[in-house]
């Protein structure tokens, strides 16, 4: 081998390894910053860096039993409602990093039932300990049987718990107090996993 030659070899490796290191260096950071969800509720709004594309569920929980953190560890659910997704003819264009509560969110629709679910937390996981009344599977984990509304047929209630359910993988769950004072305070628990 020439010595110019070598020269050119020694390049080339280096010039790749800087091309391929640098690669993984972006490909690191991108999955670093999709790998949190940011997620703020006010009276007016649930907003986050993660898109609601299926929509948002609250839960009002009646507490049963904290735990350590004062968090509600076993509780029942006697109010739901959500804005969920329907679904359009043609292509989607509308896709929300923000839910209204008081005007329309596009083709989003809101929904709202009563129930009466007991359940106690596992973990990240809950488990049901009972229900009251015969709800279908799908019942049980998100369907409503309601009318459908352009805004959030539900308000709020001070000093009350609500269990939020953004539909995103990163999210292990998200638990909402308003307290006296109707200040909203969220806690927001990640899964670990990565959307990518």
């Amino acid at each position: 081998m020439t010595k110019y030659f070598k020269i050119i070899l020694i390049y080339g490796l280096f010039l790749k390894t800087i091309i391929f290191s640098g690669c993984s260096i972006a490909g690191v950071i991108i999955i670093a910053l999709n790998a949190n969800c940011t997620v703020k509720i006010n009276s007016r709004c649930i907003k986050g860096s993660c898109e609601f594309i299926n929509g948002v569920q609250f839960e009002r929980l009646t507490v049963i039993d904290t735990n350590s953190h004062g968090m509600p560890s076993e509780y029942i659910v006697t109010e739901r409602f959500e804005c969920y997704n329907p679904g359009v003819d043609g292509v989607q264009k509308y896709w929300p990093n923000k839910i209204y509560f008081n005007k329309p969110n596009g083709h989003y629709k809101w929904q709202s039932d009563t129930v009466h679910i007991r359940y106690k937390l596992n973990g990240q996981r809950r488990e049901i300990v009972s229900i009251e009344e015969k709800l279908t599977h799908s019942e049980k984990i998100h369907g409503m049987n309601s009318p459908k509304y352009d805004t959030c047929p539900i308000g709020f209630h001070k000093n009350t718990w609500y269990n939020v359910n953004i539909y995103d993988q990163r999210v292990a769950k998200i638990l909402l107090y308003i307290d006296e004072n109707k200040r909203f305070n969220v806690y927001k628990f990640n899964s670990g996993l990565s959307p990518l």
